[in-house]
């Protein structure tokens, strides 16, 4: 988030509590369609998992969402 000197006052409050906001926030994955599973930071605590991985994470893997890998029949 960027504050210049023209900004508003409500764009300087934003700025402000951003970070100790943006450290509380939490995703919801639901259904996992729209998380990326390699490059979105979607596990609370760890950075995203293409970050981690050991070896090279191929093009038609890194674009997957969380639902690629889970399985929907389970409750």
């Amino acid at each position: 988030m960027a504050l210049r000197t023209n900004s508003s006052n409500l764009w300087k409050g934003l700025c402000d509590v951003w970070n100790p906001f943006n450290l509380n926030v939490q995703w919801r994955i639901e259904d996992g369609s729209k998380a990326k599973f390699w490059s979105d930071p979607w596990l609370l605590d760890f950075p995203p998992l293409m970050g981690l991985a050991i070896q090279d994470i191929p093009d038609e893997e890194s674009i997957k969402v969380v639902a690629n890998y889970t399985s929907h029949n389970h409750i």
